[in-house]
């Protein structure tokens, strides 16, 4: 079972809602006080899989036109952009499984491609002309289920099931724009549609389907920091082929949910002794449909189930996440921590006075060219006058200098007398 797929952004104080709508295609609302607004339509012939990312208060999406190119949507300033970066030859649509990812401000975009019978994993960093789509494997045609999970520093992890059945892990490192070598959890083809969790200590947990003697258990393992991997814990029995499950962490805890029979069901890891809780069934608030949301705040993107409710949309074990409107950022586009002068003295400690006052304004070029100009010009008049110095040093060498201020009068009294003996002279 395959549900509805929707992504919510806390943008400039603001929730936006990004979902598919039959007859109408690509939608966004807004939500900024109780409730959300009335929808407006962003992209009318494209198809239902698409995928939403925040950089500061700059919005990334990636979907499928319904001539099967792959269209880039851009939203800064209060300008939506759009560009198509990659065109269909046989202007066919096909699943992309498209997913973003964010690392040193530059967008990874992954998705499945069709070729010749064998389905291909290709990353693509959208803000990079030199950068060019990438084939980084090729996938078991029977699970082209991906997921990706950016680390804390510039690399993500990539799990996905190969074209020889094996299921494991690769890793982007942006230093050196290459993926490590296949690191295999299972290579017995009974894993299938991983998903994963990197935490802060920058260990991975993987949550999986796994086939024993013809029944679907749904099973965690853990790799840790030194690439060793734990045997599979079993979180829950005879589960559905494709379950939609997800993990990500709340409060501290790891918490996996998953699909059963139409119902949200979850169980929760407290800490890294305690064991997996027995699983537990959210309350059906609505007979709606169930949609999993995709929430990006913060720099994070986060799994939540829910439902919608018209103007208002329910989060199952995040009720009052909603509820208020999302922090403001000042921060916007592509600019890295660092790239300014304050956000450089805050790296190493500096801390700006309480009773500072100080606000940078905004300096035109012309302005700036003016000020240029006023400091040559200065420095021309210093550089004339320290000449005209220089000058006069050479001509006065043999010249007496005082050493301090008791020699003062001396050499006074004997300039005085030479200029006396010359006047009698004459």
């Amino acid at each position: 079972m395959s549900p509805l797929q929707e992504y919510l952004l806390a943008a400039d104080g603001v929730w936006w809602h990004f979902f598919y709508k039959n007859t109408y295609g690509l939608c966004f609302r807004k939500k900024a006080g109780a409730y959300f607004s009335d929808f407006e339509i962003l992209e009318k012939d494209c198809q239902e899989d698409f995928c939403v990312t925040l950089v500061g208060n700059t919005i990334h999406l990636v979907c499928q036109g319904n001539d099967g190119s792959i269209l880039y949507f851009c939203y800064e300033q209060a300008v939506w952009q759009k560009e198509i970066i990659l065109k269909s030859r046989d202007q066919t649509p096909s699943p992309k499984h498209f997913a973003l990812s964010v690392i040193s401000g530059s967008i990874n975009l992954f998705y499945i491609l069709s070729y010749q019978e064998k389905m291909m994993l290709i990353h693509h960093i959208l803000n990079r002309a030199d950068e060019k789509p990438h084939v980084v494997d090729y996938l078991d045609p029977t699970d082209v289920n991906f997921c990706l999970a950016p680390h804390n520093g510039t690399e993500l992890s990539l799990c996905y099931k190969n074209a020889n059945g094996a299921c494991g892990l690769r890793s982007f490192r942006w230093s050196s724009k290459s993926f490590s070598p296949f690191f295999v959890i299972d290579a017995s083809g009974n894993m299938s549609s991983p998903v994963l969790w990197v935490h802060e200590d920058d260990s991975v947990s993987i949550a999986a389907v796994l086939r024993v003697e013809g029944f679907y258990n749904l099973v965690v393992f853990h790799r840790e920091t030194d690439g060793g991997l734990t045997p599979p814990t079993t979180v829950y029995l005879d589960c559905a082929r494709h379950p939609a499950h997800t993990l990500s962490a709340r409060d501290s805890a790891l918490v996996l949910e998953w699909l059963d029979g139409g119902s949200v069901m979850t169980s929760t890891k407290a800490s890294e002794a305690e064991k997996w809780r027995k699983p537990t069934k959210y309350m059906r608030v609505t007979s709606g449909e169930v949609v999993l949301y995709h929430i990006c705040q913060k720099g994070k993107t986060a799994p939540y189930y829910g439902s919608n409710h018209g103007n208002d949309i329910r989060l199952y074990g995040a009720e009052h996440l909603l509820s208020m409107p999302p922090e403001k950022t000042e921060k916007t586009g592509f600019r890295p921590e660092g790239s300014d002068a304050l956000d450089f003295a805050r790296m190493f400690g500096y801390k700006r006075p309480e009773n500072d006052a100080f606000h940078p304004d905004y300096v035109t070029r012309e302005e700036l060219s003016k000020e240029l100009s006023a400091i040559k010009k200065l420095l021309k008049e210093q550089e004339k006058r320290i000449k005209e110095l220089s000058r006069w040093l050479d001509n006065h060498k043999t010249e007496s200098i005082a050493e301090n201020e008791a020699d003062i009068d001396a050499i006074l009294l004997k300039e005085h007398r030479s200029a006396k003996t010359v006047v009698t002279g004459t």
